[in-house]
C-alpha cells in the first residue's frame, strides 16, 4: 500500500480499517493519476503555497543521531573535575527519549535524564541501588525553549527547569569516587552509548528528536560539541519549527496497519467493511498524489490528489475518477485544513473544510477493495 505526496507538512493523519495490512507511506511530489490527463504545471514555484522557514540556529545542536557514528560523546577525567553542575536550553516536541546519560567508571554505574509521556525521567542504577522516577516537571514537548540543569553533591541530585527544582533525588553512596584517580565521567548527548549493554530500569525509545543550545558540562570543555556543528550542517537545528511532520516529497515509511485500528473486535464478528483515512495537513506544494493505496504488482488502487488549476482534491478507485472536492486559496495561506475520506457501504464520502462530497461506488468495486485491503494485510 504506497501514499504518495506533494511536498506537505502533516499535522496527525489517522487510518482505520477492520483489517490488518502493512502501510507504506511514499510522499512523492508530482506523479499525478492519470485523470490530470498530463496537463498540470509541475513548477514547485508556481505551485508554491508557503515559503519555508529554513533558517538554521548557528548554536543550536540537533540532537538526533541517524546511526551509531554520530552518537554525541564526551569524556572527562574525573580526578579534574571540580563540579558536577551541566546546565543547557532544550526544546522538542517529541514525547519519548533520553536527553543525556551518563555514567563515572563504566556502565555499572549510571544515569539518564529523560522524557517519558512528555515529561521528565531520572533513572539511575549503581552498587547501591537502582532508581527511577517518572513523569515529573512541566510538559517539555511544546516546542518552547526551557533551561534546564543537573547537579550532584555527595548525597543529593537536583534537576531544575527554568530555575524550578522539579527532581530532588536523594542517594547514597558507599565508594566515594574521589579515591578512582583513572575513573571518567563519560556524557552521551540524545541516546545511550554505542553497543551499549545497559539494562533500563524501564523501556525506552531512546532516540530523541530535540534541540540544545547555550550548554555547560560540569563547568568542562566541551568543545567537541562545537566541533560537531562546525563539520556538519545538519546538526545545526532549525530556528523556526512547529509540531508535525514535513514530507518534502521524496523517501518512504512503513506502518503495521494495527497502529491505525478502531476496533478490537475479531474479524470474523465484523458485518461492515469501512475504511477511513483523515489528514491535517498544510501543503507546501499543492499540486500532486497526497496518498495513493497500491495492492499486488504495484496496481493502482486508490488516490486522493489536489490539482491546484481547479482547485480541488480528486479521488480516484481502480483509475477511475469518483470523486472531486473544492478546497479554497486558504489552502495556501499557511492555515491547517482537515481532509477526511471514507468508503463505507459502497458509497465514498469527502470532506473539506468547504464541501462534502458523497460517491456511489458499484458494489464489484467497494468488494474488489476490501479484498485487496484484507489479502494484503494477511501476507
Amino acid at each position: 500500500t504506497l501514499f504518495r505526496s506533494p511536498s506537505t507538512c502533516i499535522m496527525k493523519t489517522i487510518i482505520t480499517s477492520r483489517a490488518i495490512l502493512t502501510l507504506i507511506i511514499l510522499l512523492q511530489y508530482g506523479n499525478l493519476s492519470e485523470e490530470s490527463n498530463g496537463k498540470q504545471d509541475l513548477d514547485p514555484v508556481k505551485n508554491s503555497c508557503v515559503r519555508l522557514q529554513t533558517a538554521r540556529l548557528e548554536n543550536g545542536l540537533y540532537l538526533g543521531n541517524e546511526d551509531n557514528e554520530n552518537i554525541l560523546f564526551m569524556e572527562f577525567p574525573l580526578s579534574k573535575l571540580t563540579s558536577y553542575l551541566s546546565s543547557f536550553d532544550f526544546r522538542t516536541f517529541d514525547s519519548e527519549g533520553v536527553i543525556f546519560y551518563g555514567d563515572i567508571g563504566g556502565e555499572e554505574n549510571w544515569f539518564i535524564l529523560a522524557l517519558r509521556d512528555k515529561n521528565l525521567e531520572v533513572q539511575m542504577s549503581n552498587d547501591d541501588g537502582q532508581m527511577l522516577l517518572s513523569k515529573w516537571g512541566p510538559n517539555m514537548s511544546d516546542g518552547k525553549w526551557r533551561k534546564v540543569s543537573v547537579d550532584r553533591n555527595a548525597s543529593t541530585i537536583e534537576v531544575k527547569v527554568d530555575s524550578e527544582v522539579v527532581i530532588n533525588l536523594m542517594h547514597y553512596v558507599k565508594k566515594p569516587y574521589s579515591g578512582q584517580s583513572d575513573w571518567k565521567l563519560r556524557i552521551v548527548v540524545g541516546d545511550l552509548p554505542t553497543n551499549s549493554s545497559i539494562q533500563l530500569l524501564r523501556p525506552l525509545n531512546t532516540a530523541l528528536d530535540a534541540c540544545m543550545r547555550h550548554w555547560s558540562w560540569v563547568q568542562e570543555d566541551a568543545s567537541i560539541l562545537t566541533s560537531v556543528l562546525e563539520s556538519n550542517e545538519h546538526r545545526h537545528c532549525f530556528e523556526h519549527e512547529e509540531a508535525g511532520a514535513y514530507f518534502p516529497g521524496n523517501g518512504y515509511a512503513e506502518f503495521k496497519l494495527a497502529t491505525f485500528l478502531s476496533s478490537g473486535r475479531d474479524e470474523e464478528k465484523q458485518t461492515e467493511w469501512t475504511l477511513t483515512a483523515m489528514f491535517f495537513l498544510r501543503p507546501v506544494v499543492f499540486s500532486g498524489i497526497l496518498f495513493a493505496i497500491h495492492g499486488e504488482n504495484d496496481t493502482d488502487v486508490l488516490s486522493l490528489s489536489m490539482d491546484r488549476l481547479r482547485p480541488v482534491f480528486t479521488v480516484s478507485l481502480f483509475g477511475k475518477m469518483l470523486s472531486t472536492a473544492q478546497f479554497t486559496l486558504e489552502a495556501c495561506t499557511y492555515h491547517w485544513m482537515q481532509v477526511l475520506l471514507t468508503l463505507r457501504n459502497n458509497q465514498l464520502v469527502l470532506k473539506t473544510p468547504v464541501t462534502y462530497s458523497v460517491s456511489e461506488l458499484s458494489a464489484d468495486d467497494f468488494y474488489n477493495l476490501e479484498k485487496i485491503w484484507r489479502k494484503i494485510g494477511r501476507a
